[in-house]
């Protein structure tokens, strides 16, 4: 996935159960969730993900800052990203 032509970013509460793009676990209702609104390769999309997984995420794109080389995770493959990366050992908890 390429970098987004445009994309918006709030922060909802849901109002009905939805799924994280990253983890596959639900967000509940009443739970705050990080949504992206977007456009890549041409093609509006939306994802949504958990408070968990989005302060994984934060902590990837400070490993980003750190290891210059290294490409900031696609939506859906965080937990690979790390993996892949030698960095599963600097995952928060």
């Amino acid at each position: 996935m390429c970098m987004p032509t445009m994309y918006t970013v709030t922060r909802p509460v849901a109002r009905k159960q939805h799924r994280c793009c990253e983890c596959r676990q639900p967000i509940e209702p009443k739970e705050q969730y990080v949504r992206t609104d977007g456009m890549w390769d041409g093609r509006f999309d939306v994802f949504k993900t958990c408070m968990f997984c989005y302060t994984a995420n934060a902590s990837a794109l400070g490993f980003i800052r750190e290891d210059y080389f290294l490409q900031d995770p696609p939506f859906g493959e965080l937990w690979a990203w790390f993996a892949d990366n030698g960095l599963a050992e600097r995952i928060p908890c």
